[in-house]
This record gives C-alpha cells, structure tokens and sequence, in this order.
C-alpha cells in the first residue's frame, strides 16, 4: 500500500484531541479555534479492506466542529505540494515590505501550507510572516483570497486566484503606508518565545 493523507476541516478546537484509525494514533487535531484545514498522514496499510474505524476523542469535553473529513489518496507531502504560491509584497517606493500574508480557501478555512527546508518565514496553517516580502509555498490546488498587511499603519492588500495543479500562482501587491509615525520607533517588548519562556509556540528562529 501507499501513504495517504486524510484531510479534516475543523473548528472551535481548544483541548488536545486524538485521531485514530482502527485504534492506532494517527496524531490529533490542530489546537486552534479558526476554521482550519488539518491534514494527518496515513501509513501504507493503515486502511484495512471492509470496515474501518475513525475515532476523534478527547479527555475534556468541549464543542468542536468537523465538517469535513476526506482520505487523499496522495502523501501528505505529495498533497500539500500539489500547486505553489508565490507572493511579494512591497511598499510605495517599490521596496520589499515586511509583511503577514492570510490565505483563505473558498470556504473560508485556513489552507495548509508546506514551506520549504531552511525558508526564513514562520508559517502557521493559512498564515505566512516575511521578514523581506516574499513568500514561497506549497498548497492543495484551488480557489484562494491572499490577504496582506504590515499592521494599522500600513493599507490592507486583497487578491483572489485561483491555482490549478501542477501550477504556481503568483500574486504582487503594494501596501502603502497610511499613518505617518515619523520620529517614533515601534516595538513589541512583551513576546514569548516558546524556545526561552515555554509559552505560546513561536521559536527564536521564527521571533528573529
């Protein structure tokens, strides 16, 4: 048998929630409470012929939605690199910007999103930061609204795309600066970083 990928779209998730397949532990849901996109690798072997049984189960109550649930027949890896996206941002004087890139599928739902080994971006499901504007990554083919921002002081950049298989999407924005904060210096002192603090699930790498 080969690797699948089973695909769950889940909401309102809080605690630590299981996924097994016929009682082996496949890994659990993403702890996040956004509409997201999370997808389990399969081992070859795992689906049986006749009955299988999907279980998600967690040890605190809570409401969660799933409103999805799809077996690929295509690895993890294979899924998530099925198409590319391309994004550059830059300012008014045509500069690279820094930015945080939001990417939404047609549901709404935050895509999982493949970085390459050694990119200099921190990446969670549908969310991309920049340090220098650009952005390279894999993603499931499809219909995608790409929005872009560099905080209250900057505009909000929007575009729609839509990305075949197989294809690289390409989207350029400019976000211009909209509050004036000449003379001032802007800086976030209180961050955790997981790597130093144990909160939160950021790391040094990532902060920098």
């Amino acid at each position: 048998g080969m690797e699948q990928a089973l695909v769950i779209r889940q909401s309102d998730v809080k605690q630590d929630w299981m996924v097994e397949l016929n009682g082996d532990r496949l890994g659990q849901l993403f702890l996040m409470e956004a509409d997201v996109v999370h997808v389990l690798p399969v081992p070859p072997g795992a689906i049986r012929e006749g009955r299988n049984e999907l279980r998600i189960s967690t040890r605190t109550p809570e409401d969660i939605v799933i409103s999805g649930i799809e077996l690929v027949d295509a690895s993890r890896e294979q899924f998530l690199s099925e198409a590319r996206l391309q994004v550059t941002i830059r300012d008014g004087r045509d500069q690279p910007l820094p930015a945080r890139i939001t990417v939404l599928d047609e549901n709404e739902f935050l895509p999982p999103l493949l970085v390459d080994q050694g990119a200099r971006l921190a990446v969670r499901p549908g969310v991309i930061y920049t340090g220098d504007g650009r952005v390279g990554v894999g993603l499931p083919s499809g219909k995608y609204t790409i929005h872009a921002t560099r905080g209250p002081e900057y505009s909000l950049g929007t575009e729609q795309i839509t990305i075949p298989a197989g294809e690289t999407g390409v989207v350029e924005m400019t976000l211009k600066r909209e509050v004036s904060t000449e003379g001032w210096v802007a800086v976030d002192t209180h961050i955790h970083t997981l790597t130093l603090s144990r909160h939160g699930d950021a790391t040094l790498q990532e902060r920098m």
